[in-house]
């Protein structure tokens, strides 16, 4: 399984607000931040798992794949690409929804 570079700007990667974006490359997607708000495809990869769904409110991205399950992201806190504890996963449906009931709902 390939991963994503996180190096390169394609068509149709999607913008999740607060330095964050799904980058897509082939079939592949991944979440990748950037400091830089003028995202240009590049970034530190966050989360390297097929993205299949995401919601988005203004404290929390949460993205799904459908082997793995859910990651939450928390915007009110910085990235730090050595720590990320401000990433959180993967969570299976329960764990995450009733543990979490602020989480926007797929």
């Amino acid at each position: 399984m390939k991963s994503c570079s996180s190096a390169i700007w394609y068509y149709g990667d999607i913008d999740l607000g607060s330095g964050y974006s799904i980058a897509k490359e082939g079939k592949r997607s991944c979440v990748i931040y950037s400091s830089d708000r003028n995202y240009n495809g590049s970034g530190f990869l966050v989360i390297d798992e097929n993205i299949s769904d995401y919601k988005v409110n203004e404290n929390l991205i949460v993205v799904k794949n459908n082997d793995k399950g859910y990651w939450v992201i928390d915007v009110s806190e910085v990235y730090n690409p050595k720590e990320k504890s401000n990433v959180v996963g993967p969570m299976d449906s329960i764990t995450i929804f009733i543990q979490n009931p602020d989480i926007p709902r797929f």
